[in-house]
């Protein structure tokens, strides 16, 4: 059979699977079985491509493309943005990319000057800010941001604000303040990580007991989640391993 014929039924094959795990309905079977090449042609462009173009996972491994082709292009961008528009969102930004290249005082210094107007106390300057502070190292100033974040927005609730705020505690010495916020956390925090953290903290101060309880919690939970859950966990998973033997 000439390698074409194995392509193109490799290709109907692939995109008939597509078409049924996505719902995309039996017409689409019928169009890649009855017309072979003009019915992959036609997926491929009207279905595959757009779906791809606009998936979570294509996104991701595009942009770790383009920032290890070009790890300093976001950060000019951002820069040119906000020298064409001087507004808060765009400082916002620059900030933001700023910390996640290590330029952590020109980040403290960027999420300030953001702390404007009514953008004073607003949730997101501030948990950036803070976000910033504990890069630095400046403990006492996280706890300080994130008291003055909940002061003036009682109602606004951040999972990752709250870590911050027991890890700042504990990296001041506070093990006592600090317990107590993980355990409040662990309550509703979506991932592994704070309990994870938790778990360390209590083992430290001597609670080995109750340590192993969250590593392995955290253990079996991993073993009934998905494959996708245990990648975006899988830093926390293996703590969780090495710690338990």
């Amino acid at each position: 059979m000439p390698i074409l014929g194995i392509l193109i039924i490799v290709l109907q094959v692939i995109f008939i699977v597509h078409a049924i795990r996505h719902g995309h309905g039996i017409m689409w079977v019928f169009i890649i079985l009855l017309f072979p090449l003009i019915g992959i042609l036609v997926y491929l462009f009207v279905i595959f491509i757009p779906e791809m173009r606009n998936s979570h996972v294509t996104t991701r491994a595009a942009s770790k493309i383009k920032k290890t082709l070009d790890p300093k292009g976001a950060l000019r961008q951002h820069t040119q943005n906000l020298e064409v528009t001087d507004t808060v969102e765009n400082k916002l930004r620059l900030a933001g990319e700023l910390l996640s290249q290590g330029m952590k005082d020109d980040a403290v210094h960027m999420y300030e000057q953001c702390r404007s107007g009514i953008f004073k106390d607003d949730p997101s300057v501030l948990l950036g800010l803070a976000r910033a502070y504990f890069a630095t190292g400046a403990f006492q100033k996280v706890i300080d941001t994130l008291d003055q974040l909940m002061t003036s927005n009682p109602d606004y609730k951040s999972q990752d604000g709250h870590l911050l705020y027991a890890r700042a505690k504990e990296s001041l010495g506070d093990s006592a303040a600090a317990i107590e916020e993980y355990e409040a956390l662990c309550a509703y925090y979506s991932g592994a990580e704070a309990k994870c953290r938790y778990a360390q903290l209590l083992k430290q101060q001597g609670d080995h007991e109750r340590a192993e309880k969250f590593f392995r919690e955290i253990i079996n939970t991993a073993e009934r989640s998905s494959r996708h859950h245990r990648k975006q966990q899988e830093k926390w998973i293996a703590i969780a391993r090495r710690e338990i033997g």
